[in-house]
């Protein structure tokens, strides 16, 4: 909710984990849509059930343990609508945290593993794009596809590889 991009809308997928249906409530913004597996369908449905629901323009990914910088949507976006690109990515920050006893997280590192330029071959061969890093333009889905739902890992890979192919 603290970007700086403000045009967007939230869709939540909860994918048969806890309830946090009344934290969502708590929000009170109607920019937030919140979604429930009744049976836990791995994350490429979950993706796929989120993509269904969105109305936009441009599709990101953010998974629940996962923050965007407050820039993040309007830089990518920004680019996007200035390039003649249907996706973009940044250079994207890795902390890793420890839980404090109060419950308090605490960042004991952070770098930036991700941070090559795009190669288009080489990303056959590493997955070095995090899937929460991207915006793409939603017409992409229309040849890359959506999620493979019969992949229970690397999902996000398979993907990524379809866009690349493509855009």
């Amino acid at each position: 909710l603290g970007q700086t991009y403000q045009s967007f809308e939230i869709i939540v997928v909860n994918d048969a984990g806890e309830d946090v249906e009344k934290l969502i409530e708590g929000f009170q913004d109607e920019r937030i849509v919140y979604l429930k597996h009744e049976q836990n369908k791995g994350l490429a449905a979950s993706r796929n059930t989120g993509i269904a629901a969105a109305k936009g323009k441009y599709i990101s990914y953010l998974d629940d343990d996962d923050i965007f910088y407050p820039d993040h949507l309007a830089m990518l976006i920004n680019n996007l609508e200035k390039g003649n690109y249907k996706v973009a990515f940044p250079k994207a920050y890795r902390a890793i945290q420890a839980i404090l006893p109060d419950g308090k997280r605490r960042t004991i590192t952070k770098d930036v593993p991700y941070k090559e330029a795009f190669d288009k071959e080489f990303f056959l061969v590493e997955n070095y794009i995090p899937i929460i890093a991207i915006v793409h333009d939603r017409s992409c889905l229309d040849k890359a596809g959506s999620f493979d739902e019969n992949l229970k890992v690397f999902e996000d890979w398979d993907f990524l590889i379809r866009l690349s192919r493509i855009y």
